[in-house]
């Protein structure tokens, strides 16, 4: 897939620097977000078991963009249900390599399961903290660019955050936008 250069997406100049706001996004606190993207958005779990969890199907990946340069991996991120195909997530993400168990490093540069799927698989135990709230138009110029995101209407929100071990030591840090909400009962 083609991704337009956007300020939401990655370049090798980019690496060095935490996912932030993308374009048109604006800061809401956790009370600001609506009541069925909040249990998605302000936890400590991680991403990939949370979404899971909500939407009770298995979440697949999609890499969208993909950079390494040193010791960091940048990439934009879909993920979609495996099942039913529906995009839920679009996310970038820069992962210290370093920090990650050696047995993990090709399995995530190969971009074929989440990286909170590959933690849980190896054992690391981690958490994901937000550091903020966004709301952001589905129009913005990042998002409407996606072919995976034409249906997406209105206002999305998201998170930024970092991605630890329990010890603290920072595995990645993450800018996470919701593209769907599951229905509430």
């Amino acid at each position: 897939m083609s991704i337009p250069s956007h300020s939401f997406f990655i370049d090798s100049a980019d690496l060095a620097m935490a996912p932030s706001l993308p374009a048109g996004a604006v800061s809401v606190t956790a009370a600001d977000l609506p009541e069925a993207a909040r249990p998605l958005l302000d936890h400590e779990r991680g991403m990939t078991a949370t979404l899971e969890a909500a939407w009770d199907e298995r979440m697949a990946l999609e890499v969208l963009d993909a950079h390494e340069v040193g010791e960091c991996l940048a990439r934009t991120v879909l993920l979609y249900g495996a099942d039913s195909g529906r995009p839920v997530e679009l996310g970038r993400i820069v992962i210290h390599l370093p920090s990650l168990p050696e047995s993990i490093h090709e399995p995530v540069r190969g971009g074929i399961l989440p990286f909170g799927t590959l933690l849980a698989q190896a054992g690391v135990a981690f958490r994901s903290r937000p550091d903020g709230f966004f709301r952001i138009p589905a129009s913005a110029p990042d998002l409407a660019a996606l072919p995976a995101l034409a249906g997406c209407a209105g206002e999305l929100f998201g998170r930024t955050g970092r991605v630890t071990r329990l010890d603290g030591t920072l595995l990645a840090e993450v800018t996470e936008i919701l593209t769907a909400l599951p229905a509430r009962d």
